[in-house]
């Protein structure tokens, strides 16, 4: 089994000048589908795992790895 985990509790995920929580999502969304192509990307060019997720600011901000089954 693979096991990604993403933590979207930084500013990576959110703007900061936005009230409309329906908006911020929108920010929330758009990362988390970058950081899934990035590990599409990275798996395709033979990456191993596990490794590190960063966001676009360069912050970790999760893994992914293979886990036994449960």
């Amino acid at each position: 089994m693979i096991k990604i985990t993403i933590h979207t509790d930084n500013a990576a995920f959110h703007d900061s000048e936005e009230t409309d929580s329906a908006v911020d999502r929108v920010y929330t969304y758009d990362e988390v589908r970058r950081i899934l192509q990035k590990i599409q990307d990275d798996l395709e060019m033979g990456r191993d795992l596990p490794f590190s997720l960063m966001d676009y600011n360069g912050n970790k901000v999760g893994c992914i790895e293979e886990v036994g089954e449960d």
